[in-house]
C-alpha cells in the first residue's frame, strides 16, 4: 500500500481561497505543446445535457490542435442530442448512441475501438479543464515510454460537497490526486488521493508515479489498452478503472 498524504490544513481565509483560485488558473494556462498525436477523447453521457453545456466548450478552447471527441449517448431521455448537433467545435466529433444504458467498461470499450488516435483520454461529463494547455500537459507526461497512463489533478468547485466532508466546501478543494490502497476488510481498499486538501499544495501539483489513477481524466497510450484488453467488462461501474490501471502496471509501466 502506498502512504497516505498529509491530513489536511485548516480551512483559507477569504484571501487565501482567492490566491488559491488565480494560481489554479495560471496554471491551466502554462504553456504546453500544441502539436502531437491524435487524442481520442472518449465521454460517456446519460441525461447529461446541463454537464455537456459546461463541458463542451472548455474542449473546444483546447490548444492543442490534434484530437476528437467521441460521445457515447447512453439512451438519454433529455436534449442531450440537440447539444452535441449544435456542438461544432473545429475538430471531429462522433456520436454513438446506445438504446440502453450499456456498462461504464462495455460503452467506453466500444468507443475505445471507433477511436482513431494513438492516445485514448476517458474524460467524465462533468469534468471542466481549466484552461486552453491541459492537454497538452497530459501528452507531454506521456513522453516517457515507459508511462503507459497520465491523469489529472481534479478539484471540486466551490459550493461542491465532498464524499467524506458531511458538508459542503466554501471554495476550491482537492478531490483527486491518484488513487493509493489503504487496508480495510481484510483486503486493501482503493481511495483518492488527497480529497478534501489544498488544491494547490505540494502534494496535488507535482508530477509523480502513483499506484494508479481514475478515469475520470485518464489519458492512456491505445496500444497498451489494447494489449491488456480494455475495460474488464466483468465491472457494472466502479473500480474498472482502478483494475486497468493494475493491469498496466503488470507490464511494468508507469502512471502519473
Amino acid at each position: 500500500p502506498a502512504t497516505p498524504p498529509a491530513a489536511a490544513a485548516a480551512r483559507p481565509t477569504e484571501a487565501e481561497a482567492a490566491a488559491t483560485r488565480a494560481r489554479l488558473l495560471a496554471a491551466g494556462e502554462a504553456p504546453a505543446r500544441t502539436e502531437g498525436p491524435l487524442v481520442s477523447i472518449v465521454m460517456l453521457t446519460r441525461d447529461g445535457a446541463g454537464h455537456l453545456r459546461r463541458t463542451l466548450p472548455s474542449l473546444a478552447r483546447s490548444a492543442y490542435a490534434n484530437l476528437e471527441l467521441i460521445v457515447v449517448d447512453n439512451a438519454s431521455g433529455d436534449d442531450t442530442a440537440a447539444v452535441l448537433a449544435a456542438f461544432a467545435p473545429g475538430f471531429p466529433v462522433t456520436v454513438i448512441r446506445n438504446e440502453q444504458n450499456e456498462s461504464y467498461a462495455a460503452a467506453n470499450n466500444v468507443a475505445a475501438r471507433a477511436a482513431r488516435g494513438g492516445l485514448l483520454l476517458f474524460l467524465n461529463n462533468d469534468v471542466q479543464p481549466v484552461g486552453a494547455h491541459w492537454l497538452g500537459h497530459l501528452v507531454e507526461t506521456l513522453d516517457a515510454p515507459d508511462v503507459a497512463a497520465a491523469g489529472a489533478r481534479l478539484v471540486y468547485p466551490s459550493g461542491e460537497a465532498g464524499p467524506r466532508a458531511g458538508r459542503r466546501f466554501a471554495d476550491l478543494t482537492l478531490q483527486h490526486a491518484g488513487v493509493w490502497f489503504r487496508p480495510g476488510d481484510g483486503a486493501p481498499l482503493a481511495s483518492p488521493i488527497g480529497v478534501g486538501e489544498a488544491p494547490d499544495g505540494a502534494d496535488a501539483v507535482v508530477v509523480r508515479d502513483v499506484p494508479a489513477l481514475t478515469a475520470a481524466c485518464l489519458l492512456v497510450r491505445r496500444a497498451a489498452f489494447e494489449a491488456v484488453g480494455g475495460f474488464d467488462e466483468g465491472y457494472e461501474y466502479g473500480q474498472e478503472d482502478v483494475d486497468l490501471c493494475l493491469r498496466l502496471r503488470a507490464t511494468q509501466r508507469r502512471h502519473l
